[in-house]
């Protein structure tokens, strides 16, 4: 185990030790214990949104949320999820119902997303089924597409940086 890194300063009562640095163990546990909170706040939202999908009545559109709903949050997501997209996940969660509400004024837009995603799909696992690694690049398309779905379906919750289908494509024949 490392030892933590102290200080000592001289206070009215006394000396005392201030850890400076947490240990990797430390850090470690609490980056744990953090995605154990998050992973049981968004498995709530994901009940909610689970019911709420089994009420539509247009099959495609049920069937399609539902994928999207197991890519975003699939077995061992808590510990495949880059840490710089766990802040998002809530937002993701809030686009998926607002994509219901907006789906039937334009399935164009679900169109072009299940384009992208089939494309994403297809390429990783033919590099899963070679034993090839996933890129950092290919893996960040998958935030991509999650990014798209909030500017398409929840552009109230904006996204941190500019997304289209357009420029998923552009990004797509660098990446793919």
């Amino acid at each position: 185990m490392t030892k933590p890194r102290t200080e000592r300063y001289l206070t009215l009562s006394g000396i005392h030790d201030f850890v400076l640095f947490k240990t990797a163990e430390e850090i470690e546990q609490e980056i744990a214990d953090i995605k154990n909170a998050l992973f049981d706040f968004d498995t709530e939202n994901a009940k909610v949104f689970c019911s709420q999908i089994s009420q539509i009545e247009d099959k495609k559109t049920a069937s399609s949320l539902k994928k999207a709903l197991q890519t975003l949050l699939a077995a061992g997501f808590a510990t495949q999820t880059p840490w710089a997209q766990w802040p998002r996940l809530p937002i993701y969660l809030k686009a998926m119902t607002l994509r219901l509400e907006k789906y039937s004024s334009n399935p164009a837009r679900e169109a072009d997303i299940q384009e992208l995603e089939q494309m994403w799909q297809e390429k990783t696992d033919s590099l899963v089924k070679q034993g090839q690694p996933i890129s950092d690049d290919l893996a960040e398309f998958k935030w991509m597409i999650e990014e798209l779905r909030v500017s398409l379906f929840a552009q109230e919750l904006k996204t941190p940086y500019p997304v289209s289908v357009k420029r998923l494509l552009k990004v797509w024949l660098l990446t793919g």
